[in-house]
């Protein structure tokens, strides 16, 4: 908001004395002045709010970006860990499964290893 002032001196360019209206109207146009000096610094406050705008969300952006990338990038290692210890009780699950069958069967091999040699044998005659 631009607010002008216009000062009307006499045209002979003397000065007269200032009487109450003369000051009191010297006091409004000083309160004027100053009105206006508050108006044009807030008006360049937010002017440079507005420039600086655009770079303060920017950073901002950055800054959320991060600490998304953070907390997603720590969930996903958790998620693997989790995943990994899963699948190692799968796996230490089915060799234990694996080495109880071998077991057995090298058990009843071991009992059974004439009779299973004739019966092979009979077959193959």
């Amino acid at each position: 908001m631009k607010i002008s002032i216009i000062i009307i001196a006499p045209a002979d360019g003397r000065s007269r004395r200032c009487s109450r209206k003369g000051r009191k109207m010297e006091n409004i146009i000083n309160e004027l002045i100053k009105i206006e000096n508050t108006a044009k610094q807030m008006t360049g406050e937010v002017e440079a709010d507005k420039n600086n705008l655009p770079k303060k969300l920017e950073d901002r952006e950055r800054e959320i970006k991060a600490e998304a990338e953070a907390e997603y990038g720590e969930k996903a290692r958790l998620m693997r860990e989790r995943k990994a210890e899963s699948a190692k009780g799968r796996i230490d699950g089915i060799n234990g499964e694996l080495q109880a069958k071998t077991a057995k069967l090298e058990k009843y091999f071991g009992e059974n290893k004439e009779a299973l040699a004739a019966e092979i044998f009979e077959r193959i005659i």
